[in-house]
């Protein structure tokens, strides 16, 4: 399938089964992340974040209304080694193991060290915060406050 855009060319699957879309099966963000150091970008606000970013992404999984919406993401920032993957929205769902509602999820790689940008405004640095909802926080604050990084040692929740 070739999307209206050049450079970007997009695989329309229809077996959930498809070996290609490992990664998304039943997600387990842990799982995905002790294997590889790889994450999970969910919904069109997160995903468009993912292709803006210096992160690799490793491919994309869009239901076919989700892809129109993504088209200026995906054509400004065209990667030709990011498979696109389109699925039926039935089909999404049997490969995640529940209902994906936003249509739209990527497989992103985690830095490999902790690189902080050179033009960063201000980092948090968090050490052995465990609790989830509290890390989503301060990762919020911090964005609302333009924090240009944050830094997390090695037992601090996932974020």
């Amino acid at each position: 399938m070739t999307f209206p855009a050049p450079d970007v060319t997009t695989l329309e699957i229809t077996d959930a089964n498809d070996a290609r879309l490992a990664d998304y099966r039943a997600l387990k963000e842990r799982h995905l992340n002790e294997e590889g150091g790889r994450f999970v970008a969910e919904g069109e606000r997160v995903v468009r974040r993912l292709l803006a970013s210096r992160l690799r992404v490793r491919s994309i999984v869009v239901t076919e209304p989700r892809l129109r919406a993504l088209a200026d993401a995906l054509a400004d920032h065209a990667r030709v080694d990011v498979p696109i993957f389109v699925v039926a929205p039935a089909v999404l769902d049997t490969i995640v193991g529940f209902h994906v509602h936003r249509g739209c999820l990527a497989i992103g790689e985690r830095p490999t060290s902790a690189e902080i940008p050179a033009d960063a405004r201000g980092v948090v640095v968090l050490e052995d915060l465990v609790d989830v909802d509290n890390l989503g926080a301060i990762a919020r604050n911090a964005a609302a406050f333009g924090v240009g990084a944050l830094v997390l040692s090695p037992r601090c929740a996932d974020p």
